[in-house]
């Protein structure tokens, strides 16, 4: 039985044939394969979640807590917007 993510004997000799170039848009590949694996296991931040506790700390109430997820939203986007222009 083989292993799961192990290289074929026919991949590894064109790799091993792979110029400068190649490799490194072979090695991209991979990475954003991860990358993109990795960010699908991980699920997302439910900003109601957050309200709900962020309103159970005593002297926090309905607006400062909506300002808070209103600056969590805005920096969340933002580091979305960063991360999707990087890939």
């Amino acid at each position: 039985m083989a292993k799961k993510g192990m290289l074929t004997r026919k991949q590894y000799k064109s790799i091993k044939k792979m110029d400068h170039n190649d490799m490194e848009t072979w090695v991209e590949s991979i990475y954003q394969s991860g990358y993109n694996d990795g960010r699908k296991s991980v699920p997302g931040i439910d900003l109601e979640e957050v309200k709900k506790v962020i309103l159970n700390i005593k002297g926090i109430g309905e607006k400062k807590a909506a300002a808070i997820i209103e600056s969590l939203d805005i920096n969340m986007a933002k580091k979305v917007e960063s991360t999707q222009k990087e890939c």
